[in-house]
């Protein structure tokens, strides 16, 4: 049995179906599409994404399956993640 998706799950694999398959990962944890403008400022200052989701929202997608890890940094911490269907 496969567990639902939240609102914000399918939010995001829209995005990423809509725009190409992939979603990385900029630095404060905010995963967005390659190539997102800059939006507005985070909360300490720092370069926002116009639009992502945040990393537990991928978290759950990799755990039910909707999208695989397919780039990890140094750490071996995921750093970009491609839709499995």
């Amino acid at each position: 049995m496969t567990r639902r998706l939240t609102a914000t799950m399918a939010e995001a694999l829209g995005e990423m179906r809509d725009q190409g398959g992939e979603l990385v990962r900029w630095r404060g944890g905010y995963w967005t599409l390659p190539g997102c403008p800059v939006g507005r400022a985070g909360a300490r200052g720092g370069r926002r994404p116009s639009w992502y989701a945040g990393s537990a929202t991928v978290r759950g997608l990799i755990s039910r399956g909707e999208v695989a890890v397919t780039e990890r940094d140094a750490r071996g911490e995921a750093v970009r993640v491609a839709l499995v269907r």
